[in-house]
């Protein structure tokens, strides 16, 4: 069986491998570089960076940062062409459900998988606003920063940004930043970021940019602040190719079925392309789900119950399933930071852990995280929710002494009212 994956990103290199294990001949077509946004200029570079800049200066690290993802770029292609991969650089087009057009050659296969990913939505008020990516093509970073959208991107940005010696301003449309997250956590997180001296104007409305000042509302009055350097961190549209017009989609990106299968038989989408929360991670599951079934027929389900969120920052936030505010009838269970043994010796009181679980059932439904390591800690909510358990058999599971994973279970006894150490 032939393969063609077009999009060589989290979602479309994880389809390409595991079609190869599979046993197919597969096709990887990639129109700019190996690895796709998340390790070019997304997920993988900004880690590099938010850990360099804390100890060196920004040229340094953008230096450093560029060999380190050349170095994975270049291990990808390996890993890639150990499993018999063809990797295709150009643009791909789509001619039909076995035709796949590149460089102006044409390849026949079976099955069509795209994993096109997405583009940074523009400002257009805004026309100097940069990307990430181009950011991350900086040699030096300004005195003053500023950044439209307090989402996991002006965040990170944010925080790798202020590390670096610039003095950051967030504006943020809506009441809180992480408007979409548990209300509490997101108020937290803002006010240690301001304790870090990164300036957040959230409930605010730009009304013009001119020669870098930006003026805007703010409370009922009309403010202005001069910035050296714009950075849009509003998020990400889907990429659609002007070649897949018979395939069902909208401006929020291409229709699937649980399968990944799109409108058209044999056609499937993954990651990005198909709207959805735009995670590296729910994009990779999904490419599982789709090599699967264009592999052997459509016999696995994708399900997306339990996805972690994540966001880099200092502290770290994390959360899993519902928020407090998205359903009645709930227990909710809290354990402070400033509480947990292991997090205040390393001096990282900030924060808690919350769980919520149904009132009735006692099934947990979400996990929301605020503190040292919260991107690690998740893991144990996420097993905890994609298994269907409840508080009662966190309860009677053991966690090690001292570790930071304790504070989860202290949350779930904390929603049954029998806590210990609080």
């Amino acid at each position: 069986m032939k393969i063609a994956v077009i999009g060589s990103g989290p979602a479309g290199y994880t389809a390409a491998i595991r079609c190869a294990e599979l046993g197919a001949e597969v096709f990887l077509f990639e129109k700019k570089l190996l690895g796709g946004a998340c390790l070019n200029w997304a997920c993988i570079p900004t880690k590099f960076m938010l850990n360099s800049t804390a100890s060196k200066p920004w040229c340094d690290s953008i230096k450093e940062k560029d060999d380190f993802i050349s170095m994975r770029r270049d291990g990808l292609k390996t890993l890639l062409e150990n499993h018999g991969i063809q990797i295709i650089m150009g643009e791909a087009s789509v001619r039909d459900a076995h035709t796949v057009i590149c460089n102006d050659e044409t390849i026949i296969c079976d099955r069509i998988i795209l994993a096109t990913g997405s583009v940074p939505k523009r400002l257009p008020m805004i026309p100097n606003a940069l990307d990430a990516e181009a950011l991350l093509k900086q040699d030096n970073i300004p005195e003053r920063c500023a950044i439209i959208g307090g989402g996991a991107v002006g965040l990170e940005f944010a925080v790798m940004l202020t590390r670096a010696g610039s003095h950051v301003t967030i504006f943020e449309m809506m009441p809180h930043i992480l408007p979409r997250e548990d209300q509490e956590a997101s108020l937290t997180l803002e006010r240690a970021l301001k304790r870090k001296h990164i300036d957040i104007f959230t409930s605010c409305t730009i009304q013009s940019v001119t020669d870098n000042t930006i003026v805007f509302s703010y409370k009922n009055e009309t403010k202005e602040l001069a910035t050296d350097l714009i950075l849009s961190g509003i998020g990400q549209s889907p990429f659609i190719s002007d070649s897949i017009t018979e395939i069902q989609h909208d401006r929020s990106g291409i229709s699937v079925n649980e399968y990944m299968e799109t409108s058209t038989p044999g056609i499937y989408a993954i990651g990005d392309v198909t709207g959805g929360m735009m995670l590296a991670h729910t994009g990779k599951a999904q490419a599982l789900v789709a090599a699967e079934n264009a592999i052997n027929g459509n016999c696995k389900r994708y399900d997306d119950s339990a996805v972690p969120r994540c966001v880099f920052t200092d502290p770290e936030f994390a959360a899993v399933g519902i928020t407090e505010e998205a359903k009645d009838e709930i227990l909710v269970g809290k354990f402070p930071m400033g509480a947990h043994a292991v997090a205040s010796v390393k001096g990282e009181r900030t924060g808690f852990i919350k769980v919520i679980a149904d009132k009735t059932t006692h099934q947990i439904l979400g996990t929301s995280i605020v503190g040292l390591d919260a991107n690690l800690l998740i893991s144990n909510a996420v097993l905890a929710i994609k298994n269907r358990m409840t508080l009662e058999d966190i309860e009677d599971t053991i966690f090690a002494h001292p570790t930071l994973t304790e504070g989860f279970w202290e949350a779930c006894a904390n929603a049954l009212q029998r806590s210990i150490d609080i």
